[in-house]
């Protein structure tokens, strides 16, 4: 029997009657309901104010490509200026660019002028005023171009919108605040044309469906949540594998809390996150014209706190307390590593369980298992993954299995085995994992991808928040945040858009990457 969510995007698709769509369209646009559903999702999660704008833009699907091309072009070059800089120097200027203002705001300060400087740092939280002063001191060199390249990529989007109307401008300029929206826009041109086609012909119409799956949606992802905490609450083992995975988490990758919040407490997990801590984490994203920084392996526009990523707050003494899902960059994280299926099967299976109760969700978990899946499928399927007692037995000897894999293909990179291939000299090794094989022809390649490397990355990657709301000078509703990790989870490594290109690409220079641990400090 069909869902609601999908009923309604049946509707959504397929409301052009047939004396204006012939057959053909509507096999198209059912085609493109179904390829496209995730990003149709993040969509109506918007706000009704913020909606009409992104209805208004797709109208215009001419400039969303010439304005994906003038922040490609921006980026590229501050990517090009920050290449050679000190890693600290570079976290700290794409920091401060978080910070509406603050970088054309040092810029043109005199030289040496402090009592300046004091005023301008007045309009930002105090978080942020030492790393500020100790750019603006020690580099106003770099901070004079940076900010030169904000000023001619606005100066270049201000001339863009001088030929179109007053309602389509002011439309463009709200979505700017919104980076990761215009990227998914521009990724999901097919969609953002349909958009558009309907809001000419039915706005009322077009209206009313989106509100209709945005109710949907949400109450989804309610029970979603609800059935998420229950499941933790009842097996009291799984809050502490989720303590100890998140240990291992939080050592893997540096997180800016120390910078932000100094030395919380000794816990990883903390009872009440400080509101400075969440606003400036939280609020404060990366610039649409410089981007968000090159070392991240897929679209980061905005760093977040520990206890964001892992979904839970902990008490000392008490259980934890899980306040959201986990976000997509843990559970990736989680299933990219082998090792944590042997190590933690209860908690695999828990996120495999917690899959099929919800396995049209677009959160983290389903997502992370169902591209899992996918990247295994060669060797892992549907039977296998049954709960009949077995199966934390099964993963564990997955875990195992794939490791040893791994470890082989690095080894032997001109003789790299698929899962299939390798199971077929181990097959005595892994009995478990003998007969699973479904399909031996290549994996087709997942919406998201699940490696997460430990150093800063300069491969080509895709272009694709928040701040308070400059409309009502307050923060962004929840049902945003739930539509930007929509968006973190629908990101595809082989979207059909032109990619941008790596600063070492371009110039052709090496960066020499550093091989020593991060410090708690720096960025994941």
């Amino acid at each position: 029997m069909k869902t609601m969510r999908q009923i309604i995007f049946a509707g959504a698709l397929l409301w052009f009657s047939p004396a204006l769509l012939g057959q053909t369209d509507e096999n198209w646009l059912a085609k493109l309901a179904e390829e496209e559903s995730l990003a149709l999702e993040a969509l109506v999660l918007y706000p009704e104010d913020i909606r009409e704008d992104i209805f208004i833009a797709c109208g215009h699907p001419e400039l969303l490509v010439r304005l994906a091309s003038l922040q490609q072009e921006s980026a590229e070059k501050f990517e090009l200026l920050m290449q050679d800089k000190p890693e600290d120097l570079q976290e700290a200027i794409w920091d401060l660019s978080r910070y509406e203002g603050l970088i054309p705001g040092l810029a043109g300060l005199p030289a040496s002028d402090k009592s300046a400087l004091n005023r301008l740092l007045q309009d930002y939280p105090e978080v942020i005023h030492k790393r500020a002063r100790d750019s603006w001191q020690k580099t106003p060199s770099l901070i004079r171009e940076a900010a030169f390249l904000m000023e001619r990529a606005e100066t270049s989007f201000a001339a863009l919108l001088q030929t179109y109307p007053p309602e389509t401008a002011n439309a463009f300029h709200n979505l700017i605040e919104y980076p990761e929206l215009l990227s998914l826009l521009h990724e999901e041109i097919r969609l953002s044309i349909v958009i558009g086609d309907w809001y000419a012909r039915d706005p009322a119409y077009i209206r009313y469906l989106a509100d209709s799956l945005g109710t949907v949606v949400a109450r989804q992802q309610v029970q979603e949540l609800e059935d998420w905490k229950n499941e933790v609450d009842r097996q009291k083992e799984l809050g502490q594998d989720l303590s100890a995975v998140a240990a291992d988490f939080e050592s893997s990758y540096g997180y800016d809390d120390q910078y932000y919040a100094g030395n919380i407490n000794d816990d990883l997990y903390y009872d009440n996150a400080p509101s400075e801590q969440i606003e400036v984490h939280y609020y404060y994203h990366y610039p649409y014209w410089l981007g968000y920084p090159y070392w991240y392996s897929f679209p980061r526009w905005r760093p977040l706190p520990f206890w964001y990523e892992v979904g839970f707050h902990y008490y000392p003494g008490r259980s934890l307390v899980i306040v959201r899902l986990p976000s997509i960059y843990f559970t990736n994280w989680y299933f990219s590593l082998p090792q944590h299926h042997y190590r933690y099967p209860r908690l695999s299976r828990h996120f495999i369980n917690h899959y099929y109760g919800h396995r049209n969700s677009t959160s983290s978990i389903p997502t992370s298992v169902r591209v899992w899946k996918q990247l295994n499928r060669e060797v892992v399927n549907d039977n296998w993954l049954r709960d009949d007692g077995k199966l934390e037995y099964r993963l564990g000897e997955f875990g195992k299995f794939e490791e040893q894999r791994l470890r082989y293909n690095d080894k032997n990179p001109d003789r790299k085995l698929s899962p299939a291939e390798f199971l077929d000299k181990k097959t005595r090794r892994y009995p478990d994992l003998e007969g699973t094989t479904l399909n031996r022809e290549p994996s087709p390649s997942p919406r998201i991808k699940l490696e997460m490397p430990r150093e800063r990355v300069t491969e080509p990657r895709v272009l694709p928040s928040t701040k308070p709301d400059k409309r009502t000078n307050s923060p962004k509703p929840a049902s945003i945040e739930k539509a930007k990790d929509i968006h973190r989870n629908t990101w595809t490594p082989d979207r059909k858009i032109p990619t941008r290109a790596s600063a070492t690409q371009k110039t052709g220079k090496t960066k020499v990457s550093k091989t020593t641990k991060r410090k708690k400090t720096g960025t994941p």
